[in-house]
């Protein structure tokens, strides 16, 4: 029968009574009951809830049938559909920030040279973003929730909030790529958070040791005999990164060609990179070679290479009051060279194994320029030990 408000308030208790074109309700009290579409699928009569009576009022169901109608004609299941959402909805709730966070991580550990980025990286979204941004799926977040994880840190911690919001723009690009995310990533900084923050204290570097003072350290440092001595001279010499030393094995080094070859995974920029020697790390190499541990500079644990901070802490017990730092004499190298000879900029930062900032420049410059390099690092070296007898 064709139902009206005023027939809805004396309709049975308990009895599935129809509207029309398969809308029905049933009461459950006197005042108020359930809505339900049935329908034919395949054979087979299926049911559908459409809510609560009175919440839902007569006219409101009607209106949900008729969607549901115009569905069947499409060739579409409502009971399926409705499902298939249940199940999306779920699945949406369930991703949290936290978890796509932690996908990027385990996609980035091959790429990163230092194992200890990792635990930098989940340190600090766990601390800062984790807390804020995982109160609702990933789904729901926004630019505001963004500010809201930096606002309390940009200005007194710029340097890790800076940082941290490059983790958080990965994170939602990650989550962008697999669909779980559909706005514009709301951590983005140009033409979005470049709005809000608008103070932006400068960048910290690594602070260095004047390059006409490294003969008289080099010269100190050569009178301390130990592990860390020995790898921070070689870093010096070589001009490379912390982690390049840590780990240098004897298959990476051809000391009858006086050249280190590292591996793309050992690089910072993922290329291969091949360090000319000069005759005085040639020299240190062999001091070293005479034990048969797997790497030239070996932790406590003589399987293990020496640990991240020992160069540092060396400079910090010896050397109580130099503030610089172990990758500010990558710094120095490069100040000595660009102020001293008559060296190629080009030769300079391949030594440093920087990237060319050109493109152009990049794509047709492709020689190592390795023989140049070769008089570049020995130069250095000629300078670095002329205090040293």
């Amino acid at each position: 029968m064709k139902l009206t408000s005023l027939k809805l308030k004396s309709l049975p208790i308990g009895k599935s009574v129809c509207d029309g074109a398969g809308l029905y309700i049933r009461l459950t009290t006197k005042k108020s009951g359930n809505w339900s579409f049935k329908y034919m699928r395949g054979h087979k009569s299926r049911e559908m809830g459409l809510g609560p009576y009175p919440q839902i009022s007569l006219q409101e169901a009607r209106i949900k049938r008729d969607k549901l109608k115009i569905e069947l004609a499409a060739g579409k299941d409502p009971l399926e559909t409705k499902r298939s959402k249940a199940k999306e909805y779920a699945k949406r709730e369930k991703m949290r920030f936290s978890l796509v966070a932690e996908l990027v991580i385990h996609n980035k550990r091959i790429k990163w040279t230092c194992p200890k980025q990792e635990m930098i990286w989940r340190n600090t979204l766990k601390q800062y973003a984790f807390p804020l941004l995982d109160q609702k799926p990933i789904a729901d977040l926004t630019r505001q929730d963004v500010i809201n994880v930096l606002n309390p840190i940009w200005n007194e911690k710029h340097d890790t909030a800076r940082k941290l919001l490059g983790r958080i723009a990965r994170v939602f690009g990650h989550a962008k790529a697999r669909g779980w995310y559909r706005d514009e990533n709301p951590a983005l900084w140009k033409h979005n958070l470049d709005e809000v923050f608008s103070f932006k204290a400068a960048v910290k570097h690594h602070e260095a040791l004047d390059y006409r003072l490294i003969p008289d350290f080099y010269k100190k440092l050569h009178n301390i005999d130990t592990i860390s001595s020995l790898a921070l001279r070689y870093t010096i010499l070589t001009a490379a990164r912390t982690g390049e030393v840590r780990f240098t094995n004897r298959e990476e080094l051809d000391l009858d060609k006086a050249l280190w070859s590292l591996s793309p995974n050992r690089m910072k920029a993922r290329k291969k990179h091949n360090v000319p020697l000069s005759s005085q790390a040639v020299a240190l190499i062999k001091r070293l070679s005479t034990h048969n541990m797997p790497y030239i500079f070996p932790g406590l644990n003589p399987e293990k290479p020496m640990s991240n901070g020992a160069m540092h802490q060396l400079i910090r017990k010896r050397f109580k009051t130099e503030t610089f730092t172990v990758h500010g004499f990558r710094s120095s190298f490069r100040d000595w060279a660009g102020e001293n000879g008559d060296y190629a900029h080009n030769v300079i930062e391949f030594s440093l194994a920087h990237q060319l900032d050109g493109k152009t420049e990049g794509a047709y410059l492709r020689s190592e320029l390795l023989e140049k390099r070769r008089i570049l690092m020995q130069d250095w070296a000629d300078f670095v030990t002329q205090k040293c007898v």
